[in-house]
């Protein structure tokens, strides 16, 4: 219904469209060595629907809750605070992945400076 202040059903509406857009341009790409601008752009829309979904969806009163319904109201803050976990989760991953790349870069620049070259690494 109308009467809940913030449109969280629109939201949750418009990331799924966003999503299954994703997809289908995703496909489209497949046979593309670069992903499309309109990839990007989706792959961006979709990493800040979550952080807009759950700014909406926790900034509201108790009387407001109320009128947009127990069932929309927590199946918007369990699905947004997954979304946002997994975004963080996938932030530390890339993260790590970055520094781990950046260690093994500097243990063989160190071996190139000794003169060892890759002799010395295990096979």
């Amino acid at each position: 219904n109308d009467a809940c202040p913030v449109d969280l059903d629109g939201l949750l509406t418009w990331f799924g469209i966003l999503g299954m857009a994703f997809l289908f341009v995703g496909c489209a790409d497949a046979n593309s060595h670069q992903s499309s601008w309109i990839g990007l752009m989706l792959r961006v829309a979709l990493l800040v629907f979550p952080w807009v979904g759950a700014t909406w969806t926790f900034h509201l009163r108790w009387a407001e809750q109320k009128l947009c319904g127990p069932v929309l109201v927590t199946s918007s803050m369990m699905l947004w605070t997954v979304l946002l976990l997994l975004e963080l989760f996938g932030a530390c991953a890339l993260c790590w992945g970055a520094a781990v790349f950046a260690e093994h870069e500097l243990s063989l620049r160190h071996l190139a400076e000794r003169g060892e070259g890759l002799q010395g690494l295990p096979d």
